[in-house]
């Protein structure tokens, strides 16, 4: 996988997440929670990939990026829409700043992961480590993403 299309991929949430939020759609997490949702996401990946690089693997869930009680605190510690941005780009940065460090060896060390969409599991099973970052860039960011552009 490359980096560059993580990175690209971070940058365009980025952008749109700078922007103002307007409101929340009805039945959707508002733009706090999903600027939250990244954050505790990325920071699961990052210790995912660090544990890889420690050569301790274990397995990935990212069932905590979806409790309401850490969503609701990593907005409130952030008080206002310029802190809550900042701590997600600084969440991409530590993601990419570690996977660069991931050679294709460790790349392609499977292991399991489980990916929760709400109650909905759309990866259960063994995963390279250069796929799932793959899913970060091509899948769960971009539908962020689109769902923060009808919010902001």
């Amino acid at each position: 996988m490359e980096i560059a299309q993580l990175g690209a991929a971070y940058d365009v949430f980025l952008r749109v997440a700078e922007r103002s939020p307007q409101g929340t759609a009805e039945n959707e997490w508002g733009a706090s929670t999903i600027l939250a949702h990244i954050t505790i996401n990325n920071r699961l990946i990052a210790g995912h990939v660090a544990r890889v690089l420690d050569k301790e693997p274990r397995p990935y869930d990212n069932i905590p990026a979806q409790s309401e009680h850490l969503l609701r605190a990593v907005v409130a510690s952030n008080r206002g829409w310029g802190s809550l941005v900042g701590a997600a780009r600084r969440s991409c940065e530590e993601v990419l700043a570690l996977a660069e460090l991931i050679s294709d060896d460790m790349g392609g060390i499977q292991q399991h992961v489980l990916v929760l969409d709400g109650d909905h599991a759309l990866v259960d099973g063994d995963v390279a480590v250069a796929d799932m970052l793959g899913v970060q860039a091509h899948i769960h960011l971009p539908a962020h993403t689109e769902q923060l552009q009808g919010l902001v």
